[in-house]
């Protein structure tokens, strides 16, 4: 039995990083944009649906107050750009993100890979 065991962590080990489910951490999350008490964050996935590249975005409020934001992404990969418009609501010293946020993209559907991402037009406002 302890033989076997050892086996499988020999396994999943020699595994290469790509085929192992990570969880990504605070440390994965890289700086968009801070204004006002409102951080974006950005996390890439290089697979992010098995083959394109996709993007989640994180919206944190550090704020003691509920707020109201929209901006519009911008993705590029070599003279090509895509955009996607979005925009909600974070509570007072709350965050949101994923897809259910509509806080999640795949810019490019036909492999192209994202070489750059910004954000354009974006507003902050205090939610009243």
């Amino acid at each position: 039995m302890r033989l076997l065991l050892l086996f499988c962590f020999a396994l999943l080990a020699c595994q290469p990083a790509a085929a192992q489910k990570r969880i990504a951490g605070e440390w994965a999350w890289r700086p968009l944009l801070t204004h006002e008490g409102v951080e974006f964050l950005y996390l890439f996935y290089r697979e992010a649906d098995s083959t394109n590249n996709g993007v989640v975005v994180r919206v944190k409020n550090t704020n003691d107050f509920a707020i109201r934001y929209r901006f519009t992404i911008l993705f590029r990969s070599g003279e090509d750009q895509a955009e996607a418009f979005t925009e909600g609501t974070v509570a007072a010293k709350a965050q949101i993100t994923g897809d259910r946020d509509g806080l999640f993209w795949i810019p490019f559907e036909d492999g192209r890979q994202i070489g750059e991402i910004g954000l354009r037009g974006f507003r902050v406002t205090r939610v009243r």
